[in-house]
């Protein structure tokens, strides 16, 4: 049964990202995702930005309202994404639920700014007995899909560690770094402050941190956007180094071998193994992987449990400042 999809918050991750693709091959919204996407249906839009309606409107022909409550009143859709700013996330939950009944939320990272929002929304979903899942996209694609299966089988070796460079924030990017790599190396057992750095947009701080997560040790170093966007992981494994490039666009392995320059040294080799990412369409992963959810089968994506785990470190970083 195929399921209708409202769109709360149409700024650039809902509907901007890939407006500029006329082919349609590009899937870096969510109204590209679910439009495309056979399991799901959209039927509507929300946004207080008359420009952003119109926009969404011409896009994909559906109704678009400046309230969440007539929307949610006349759509009763099965699936609500909230694309809203992260500090209207919980008052957004709040306004769905007072007007509908949604099976499901998927909600833009960070879920919020602080932990006990952040368990506000998980609790009143609960209460409605609604899934919620938060779009830490990575987690979904072909890429970390591989990686997943090399741990797995250890082609791929514990521990891992390594450095991590982030930037437009600890709560807006770096949130997504530290979700990606909770799921690689388990849960986070210490974190220590480097430096309190600055904040970004004055609200979300830079942070330099080292975290240690039960398969591994990480330093997350700041970069400043306004120079460049740099958000890229470089990991060592016992039998390797596997890095994110380009904000995760693409992921090498290069294993070890023998140097056949200097006897008994062991060296990376020089040749680089590119994983599949497929990072184009990445938000038509998402909402494969959600798909998935709904039926039963196991599935690849943030839950709210999980975004908590992810909250609870912002929050201790923050705390450290």
């Amino acid at each position: 049964m195929v399921k209708s999809v409202l769109l709360i918050g149409l700024g650039n991750v809902a509907v901007g990202y890939d407006a500029y693709d006329t082919t349609s091959t590009k899937v870096l919204t969510h109204a590209r995702a679910f439009s495309q996407h056979p399991f799901f249906c959209l039927v509507g839009g929300v946004d207080i930005d008359a420009q952003r309606r119109s926009r969404f409107e011409a896009n994909y022909n559906v109704i678009t309202y400046n309230k969440t409550e007539d929307a949610m009143r006349d759509l009763s859709p099965d699936i609500v994404v909230i694309a809203t700013p992260s500090a209207m996330h919980l008052q957004t939950v709040i306004e769905v639920f007072e007007a509908g009944r949604p099976s499901a939320i998927l909600c833009e990272k960070p879920i919020a700014y602080n932990l006990v929002e952040a368990q506000k929304i998980v609790d009143i979903c609960a209460s409605f007995s609604c899934a919620l899942f938060v779009n830490f996209f990575r987690q979904a694609g072909p890429g970390m899909a591989d990686i997943r299966a090399r741990l797995a089988d250890k082609r791929i070796g514990y521990p891992l560690n390594g450095v991590v460079w982030y930037s437009k924030g600890l709560f807006n990017s770096g949130s997504h770094l530290i979700s990606l790599l909770q799921n690689l190396l388990g849960d986070v057992s210490d974190i220590k402050l480097i430096r309190a750095g600055r904040l970004w947009h004055d609200i979300d701080p830079e942070p330099d941190v080292d975290i240690t997560f039960a398969n591994g040790r990480v330093v997350f170093l700041a970069a400043r956007e306004e120079d460049f966007f740099h958000n890229t992981i470089e990991l060592i494994a016992p039998n390797g180094r596997l890095r994110f490039e380009l904000g995760g666009a693409k992921i090498v392995w290069q294993s070890i071998e023998k140097d056949l320059r200097f006897k008994d040294y062991i060296c990376l080799s020089e040749v680089c193994e590119s994983i599949f990412v497929d990072f184009d369409r990445i938000q038509w992963y998402v909402a494969e992987q959600l798909a998935m959810a709904l039926q039963g089968q196991i599935a690849h994506l943030c839950n709210g449990e999980d975004a908590l785990r992810v909250q609870e470190v912002l929050d201790i970083i923050k705390d450290k400042i």
